[in-house]
C-alpha cells in the first residue's frame, strides 16, 4: 500500500517514512500542500500524511482540496475524497481538530509521536481487521 507524506520539514518526512516503511508501506513525498496537490491523482496514495503548518497552501486547506476536488471525480479509477488523511502536527486542540474535520481530515496524531504509533494508526485505517486483531 501506498502513502503520501506531505511534510515542508525534510526531518519530518525521514522520520514519518522510517516508521511506514519498517511496516512494509511503500511512500512517496511532497514536500507542500501544492506538490501534493500536483502528484495526487498520478501517484494515487492509498493514505495521505499531512502536516498542518506549512509554507504556502497549508494542511487543511490541502486536505479541503482533495478532498472537495477530486471527490467526486467521475471516470476516476479511485474516489479521492476516501482516501483517509491523517493530520501529524504540533496544533492539537478542538479548534485545530474542528477545521480539520471540516476540511475532510480522517484523523490527527501529535507530534512528537511515540515510535509504532502512526504505523499503528495508518494500519487502523488501511488494514481494520488486522488492527482490531491485535
Amino acid at each position: 500500500m501506498k502513502i503520501m507524506i506531505v511534510d515542508d520539514s525534510p526531518i519530518s518526512r525521514r522520520s514519518i517514512r522510517m516508521e511506514l516503511e519498517s511496516g512494509g508501506y511503500e511512500v512517496i513525498e511532497a514536500s507542500s500542500g501544492e506538490e501534493a496537490l500536483y502528484m495526487l491523482e498520478k501517484a494515487s496514495p492509498d493514505l495521505v500524511t499531512m502536516d498542518v503548518s506549512m509554507p504556502g497552501i497549508n494542511g487543511f486547506e490541502t486536505s479541503r482540496r482533495i478532498f472537495n476536488s477530486l471527490n467526486g471525480k467521475l471516470g476516476s479509477k479511485r474516489r479521492f475524497g476516501k482516501v483517509p488523511v491523517v493530520v501529524i502536527t504540533q496544533v492539537d486542540n478542538a479548534t485545530a481538530r474542528l477545521e480539520g474535520f471540516k476540511s475532510g481530515v480522517t484523523d490527527f496524531l501529535t507530534k512528537p509521536f511515540q515510535q509504532g504509533k502512526l504505523r499503528e494508526l495508518v494500519d487502523y485505517w488501511l488494514k481494520p481487521c488486522k488492527a482490531t486483531m491485535g
